[in-house]
């Protein structure tokens, strides 16, 4: 591929493995290991404070490949040239990865892209500076209408994964495991980037010492490094199971919207959307009324504050964690349940924002919106139209898409064995007691397993429990022995 400058010469290896947690290289579903391997990358970089030259060679390369055909199918290859630069680098990894995920034609495609590119200087500015906008080039659209042609979300995914799987420098990890590797990362940069101390180190006030250090916020650099800051500090607080730190935590979130810069209104935006998935995770986590309240406050709020017509993945993320906080609340505390109407129309209206989305349907954020209409069916269930609303939970969950978060075989297991118990005795086979008894465990076991993980749930494991030993789903030798 030609891209007019030698590349300089590989820099030594600092990150020499891909750190993946070992349910993600498992999971069936292609997208979500290439996923993990992305989100590896963003860590290194934006955590861990790395230059791209030292994450391992072919996480960076699946990298690359993955921001060029995700920018392309947004906003076309103006939009990739904008926001990559065009950098003679960058370029050479994309090429790379196409050729090996075996994607011949979208490779020649590319390097017809960047060989009109460097021909032409000011068809280069032109198409640089205008990131997608404006007046595009005859030539640029007839390759962007190509790249549509060609490219195919799954067979990009599933060539991704494969390639991952017989990759020897993907570490399949515990959570422990992954966070004990980073941790010896993070030594290697000094100590600059990386989580807080470790909480057992410290005297017990050790959060409020932390958040005491907080530099006044005047500028966007400032703000942002609190920002990083705070993320850091929640991840520490989740995997220490430390409630006062994310007490803490979110009391910084507060106090850093309190002193946002009046010019940084859109940045502020992107630490609501991290303040509403840590409000959701922590108060799922040990089931807290209060944060689960505050999410939903926060979620209102931004809707409010977005527009109804807000379209996007971001406008379909509120809406649907608007529903689970409510769902949340309402499984914690019965008399919440009246709020259940308002948590099935936030779930429809994220279905409807994703199934109007310029990609097409997520099918893992699908499911999450399926099984949470069941949840709250099944708990309207105990309080009016009994039948009706068992019976459109049964459907939702028959018909729910295969759900792709950590949570999701908890959720399904929970929600069948909910709706097993709520059904007349009549309709309950031996066979499906036998089937909700081992979702039920296997279900338990993924908890266990992912022990320690930001997103596991103490809360959600004593529920698991609690169902798995009601006496409905006992063996019928069980029964008799009794």
């Amino acid at each position: 591929m030609p891209t007019g400058t030698e590349l300089p010469s590989t820099p030594q290896l600092f990150v020499p493995n891909i750190l993946v947690l070992r349910c993600d290289f498992q999971d069936l579903d292609p997208t979500v290991l290439p996923n993990a391997v992305i989100s590896f990358c963003n860590w290194c970089i934006h955590e861990a404070d790395l230059p791209s030259e030292c994450v391992q060679p072919d996480a960076w390369l699946l990298y690359c490949t993955s921001f060029y055909v995700g920018q392309v199918c947004n906003g076309g290859h103006g939009q990739f040239a904008g926001n990559s630069g065009m950098d003679h680098a960058f370029l050479a990894e994309v090429d790379a990865g196409l050729e090996a995920f075996g994607l011949n034609e979208l490779r020649e495609n590319f390097d017809q892209f960047v060989g009109i590119m460097l021909a032409d200087q000011a068809l280069h500015d032109k198409v640089v500076d205008g990131c997608g906008f404006g007046d595009i080039p005859s030539v640029i659209e007839t390759l962007d209408d190509k790249f549509l042609d060609l490219f195919d979300v799954d067979q990009f995914s599933r060539r991704a994964s494969e390639w991952l799987r017989c990759n020897p420098h993907v570490l399949a990890l515990t959570p422990a495991e992954k966070w004990a590797e980073e941790k010896k990362i993070i030594a290697q940069t000094g100590g600059t980037s990386g989580p807080p101390a470790h909480p057992a180190t410290k005297t017990g006030d050790f959060w409020t010492g932390y958040f005491d250090t907080r530099p006044p916020i005047t500028t966007r650099d400032d703000f942002e490094a609190e920002a990083a800051r705070l993320r850091k500090a929640f991840e520490v607080a989740m995997l220490e199971d430390d409630e006062n730190g994310i007490d803490a935590v979110i009391a910084g979130y507060r106090a850093l919207q309190d002193a946002c810069p009046p010019d940084n209104r859109q940045r502020w935006s992107k630490q609501v959307l991290h303040l509403k998935s840590q409000l959701l995770l922590a108060g799922e986590r040990w089931g807290r009324t209060d944060l689960l309240d505050q999410a939903a406050d926060a979620i209102r709020q931004s809707i409010a504050e977005d527009g109804d017509k807000a379209e996007g993945p971001n406008a379909a993320f509120a809406w649907r964690a608007l529903g689970e906080a409510l769902v949340g609340l309402a499984q914690i505390n019965p008399a919440r349940i009246s709020a259940m109407p308002e948590a099935l129309a936030a779930f429809d209206r994220s279905i409807a924002i994703e199934e109007a989305s310029a990609g097409g349907r997520d099918i893992g954020a699908a499911g999450e919106n399926w099984i949470g209409k069941a949840e709250a069916m099944i708990l309207l269930a105990k309080e009016e139209d009994y039948a009706a609303r068992l019976s459109m939970a049964r459907a939702l969950l028959d018909e729910a898409p295969k759900l792709q978060t950590m949570a999701g075989p908890a959720r399904m297991a929970a929600a069948r064995a909910d709706l097993l118990l709520m059904s007349p005795y009549d309709d309950i086979t031996e066979a499906v007691k036998r089937r909700t008894r081992h979702m039920l465990d296997d279900a338990i076991a993924c908890e266990r397993d992912n022990d320690g993980a930001i997103w596991s749930s103490p809360f959600r494991l004593k529920r698991l429990q609690h169902l798995r030993a009601h006496p409905r789903l006992a063996a019928a030798d069980d029964t008799l022995s009794m």
